[in-house]
C-alpha cells in the first residue's frame, strides 16, 4: 500500500486508518446480506491491524529504529520521497531510495544515515570515506592506521597550478593479526594522471584538493586491506572519478585502457605506460589528454601497404 498516493501526501495516522475502514464498512453494510457483514468486519479488523504494524517501527536495543518489514521501509521510501530528501545520486526514484535504504541495513546503519552516507556511482552503491571509515573501526580488525603527508606541502593560497607533483599522502592502516600495513598513496601527479587535477567537472578536487588528496590515499588503504568490512562496496572518493567504458573509450581511444566495471581505476602506473613522456616539470592539461607526438606517421609497414 502507498500510503502517501492513497492519502494525497498527507500521512494518515493508524488511528485514522482503522476509523476511515470502520466508516467503509457502516456504508456498504445496509447493501450486504447479514450473514455477510460480520466475515467482511473481521476482514477490515485484519487490515486495520496490518496498517498498524506498517507505521510500528521497531527500535532494536542500540536506541537504533529500524524497519521491520519490506512495508515499513516502501513507506518510509514514499516519505523520503515525498519530503525531497533522497540524494540526488537517487534522482527522486523510489525503487533505487528503496535499494539505497535496504543496503543501509545491510551495512547494519539506520536508513536514512546510510542514505545519506551511500551514493550511486555506476548503478553500485558506494559509501563516503567517512562512513567507510566507521564501518572498517567498527569490525574491530584495525590495530593502528598512520597518516603522513608526503613531498613538499604548498603554502597557504598557492595556485592549483603550482602546487608541487609530488605532494600528496600516504594512509597505512593495519590489521589485526597481520604483521604489514595495507598502504594507498596519492599525490598531485596521480591526481593529473587521472585528469582530476584542476579539471572543472571534478568540483572536490577544484574546492577541497587537499582532503580529496587524503581521501584517495585512504580509500585504497581500506578497499585493500578490509572489504570484507565494507560489504564489497567501493569507496566513493574512488568509484566516482571513474569514467564510464563507453566515455573513456571515446575520449582516449588509442591511449589509456578503458576499465571494465571490475577493473579498478585508471592508476598513474597504466598511464604512464601509455603516455608520452612530457618531463616533470611540464604541466598536463585539465581536459583532453594530449595527443602523441608523431602520431600522424603510419608505421612502415602501412605505408608498404
Amino acid at each position: 500500500m502507498n500510503v502517501l498516493t492513497q492519502y494525497q501526501g498527507d500521512i494518515a495516522s493508524p488511528e485514522a486508518i482503522a476509523t476511515q475502514l470502520e466508516t467503509v464498512f457502516d456504508m456498504v453494510k445496509a447493501s450486504l446480506p447479514e450473514e455477510m457483514q460480520a466475515t467482511v468486519r473481521k476482514m477490515l479488523a485484519v487490515q486495520s491491524r496490518n496498517v498498524r504494524t506498517l507505521f510500528e517501527f521497531k527500535v532494536d536495543d542500540a536506541g537504533k529504529m529500524r524497519p521491520a518489514n519490506v512495508g515499513q521501509l516502501m513507506f518510509l521510501t514514499d516519505i523520503v520521497i515525498g519530503a525531497g530528501l533522497a540524494p540526488s545520486s537517487y534522482n527522486n526514484d523510489p525503487k533505487k531510495v528503496f535499494i539505497g535504504m535496504l543496503k543501509a541495513l545491510e551495512i547494519g546503519t539506520e536508513p536514512i544515515t546510510g542514505l545519506s552516507n551511500i551514493m550511486l556511482v555506476n548503478n553500485r552503491p558506494s559509501v563516503w570515506g567517512d562512513l567507510a571509515q566507521a564501518l572498517v573501526e567498527r569490525s574491530g580488525q584495525v590495530t593502528k592506521q598512520k597518516v603522513t603527508e608526503l613531498g613538499t606541502k604548498p603554502a597557504p593560497g598557492t595556485e592549483l597550478a603550482k602546487w608541487p607533483d609530488d605532494y600528496g599522502f600516504r594512509v597505512e592502516t593495519w590489521r589485526k593479526g597481520q604483521d604489514e600495513p595495507y598502504v594507498g598513496e596519492y599525490t598531485v601527479a596521480r591526481a593529473k594522471r587521472a585528469h582530476l587535477w584542476m579539471n572543472t567537472k571534478k568540483q572536490p578536487w577544484i574546492t577541497d584538493p587537499e582532503r580529496m588528496l587524503f581521501n584517495r590515499a585512504r580509500a585504497f588503504s581500506l578497499r585493500d586491506g578490509f572489504a570484507d568490512c565494507l560489504y564489497g562496496m567501493g569507496i566513493i572518493e574512488e568509484q566516482r572519478d571513474i569514467e564510464s567504458e563507453t566515455a573513456l573509450a571515446a575520449a582516449q581511444p588509442a591511449r589509456l585502457p578503458s576499465p571494465a566495471d571490475d577493473d579498478e581505476p585508471v592508476t598513474a602506473e597504466d598511464a604512464a605506460a601509455a603516455l608520452p613522456d612530457y618531463g616533470d616539470d611540464t604541466e598536463l592539461p585539465s581536459g583532453e589528454a594530449p595527443q602523441d607526438q608523431g602520431a600522424e606517421t603510419d608505421p612502415p609497414q602501412q605505408k608498404e601497404e
